[in-house]
């Protein structure tokens, strides 16, 4: 989740090879409800929360732990 648009996640997807959908949060109503600043969740398909990032994640090492989840 981030403030970035539908559109730039798109081409974050596309560009690693990202095959589930990112979530824009352009209004801040996600991030009002889990926490101020940056913060990155990683939820598997069953909805457990995997992964949290505080601050901007590295890409290589949150995208080595998607692979772990697919």
């Amino acid at each position: 989740m981030s403030y970035d648009t539908i559109e730039t996640h798109k081409k974050f997807s596309e560009e690693y090879g990202i095959t589930f959908p990112l979530i824009s949060d352009r209004d801040k109503a996600i991030r009002n409800l889990y926490g101020k600043g940056r913060i990155t969740f990683l939820i598997d398909r069953n909805g457990i929360i995997q992964y949290i990032q505080e601050g901007v994640p590295k890409n290589k090492k949150f995208l080595r732990k998607i692979k772990r989840l697919e």
